[in-house]
């Protein structure tokens, strides 16, 4: 793997949340749709069946409920998870391309996961066949991971995030 592959990843996860962003954006709108919000012909809030779908508003309510779980669902994925992920991805990505973190990440409200960055970054260099070469990218770049993590945590003079 290389750093190429990290880059593939990084485009991967862009792609991945603007395809959740759209799935969320069709659930909301199915769901102001049955809650009639979005028809035109109804008062925002009026008791009604709803004209789309021609069932009773007891099902609608129920449809609403499961239409509006699974928006918060994609929701929680896309900023939870997936941004987790993206960060990791962009970090290991700066280390590997051979950027400082406050080139990276110059403010942050919260430390990253730096532990997953760590485990992209050694599965993601090239080691080469040479032994003696292998150990020596392994341990550098072992070393150069300690000063940057140390400096991702805010360690140096200037914590690099509110700690309020």
């Amino acid at each position: 793997m290389s750093v190429a592959t990290l880059k593939y990843s990084l485009k991967a996860n862009a792609f991945e949340a603007q395809q959740l962003r759209a799935a969320e954006q069709k659930a909301l709108g199915f769901h102001r749709t049955i809650m009639g919000i979005a028809s035109l012909k109804h008062q925002v809030g009026e008791a009604r069946p709803n004209p789309v779908l021609n069932v009773p508003d007891e099902a609608d309510e129920k449809l609403s409920e499961e239409v509006l779980n699974r928006y918060q669902n994609l929701r929680h994925r896309r900023t939870h998870a997936l941004r987790k992920k993206a960060r990791a991805t962009y970090l290991a990505y700066g280390f590997l391309r051979g950027y400082e973190y406050s080139d990276i990440e110059y403010y942050a409200h919260e430390a990253p996961d730096l532990d997953r960055v760590e485990r992209i970054i050694f599965d993601n260099i090239e080691i080469p066949t040479d032994v003696e070469a292998a150990r020596t990218i392994i341990h550098d770049t072992k070393q150069r991971w300690e000063r940057w993590r140390q400096f991702a945590l805010g360690v140096e003079d200037e914590p690099m995030r509110k700690t309020a």
